[in-house]
């Protein structure tokens, strides 16, 4: 599990599970197992695409605080990078690839 502080101060888990990647397939177009194989995947994303990303990821703790998406995309302004390479860092260990690797391709 990662973490990653917003512009609020608010911290916030980043934790790949099954259900997690579930949601993942379901509410955005990435496909959980490019995300771990696919560096070019990262390259091509926008950064709101990996926000929204994250959104899903951390939704159960962004319903229990009353944030929702556009709050969410907003209380990240400004540490897009902290949050999305915690981000990585997540998925690479939960697909056990070099995590090292997607951040120096995402941030390239």
């Amino acid at each position: 599990m990662r973490q990653f502080v917003d512009n609020q101060g608010r911290i916030w888990f980043v934790s790949c599970t099954r259900a997690t990647m579930r949601n993942v397939r379901k509410q955005t177009a990435f496909e959980p197992r490019e995300l771990a194989t696919n560096f070019e995947l990262w390259r091509d994303a926008s950064v709101q695409e990996l926000v929204d990303l994250l959104y899903v990821i951390c939704q159960q703790q962004a319903q229990s605080r009353g944030v929702n998406q556009e709050q969410f995309s907003q209380a990240l302004e400004g540490c897009e990078e902290r949050a999305v390479e915690s981000l990585v860092l997540e998925i690479g260990s939960f697909k056990t690839k070099s995590a090292s690797k997607l951040i120096r391709t995402f941030f390239e």
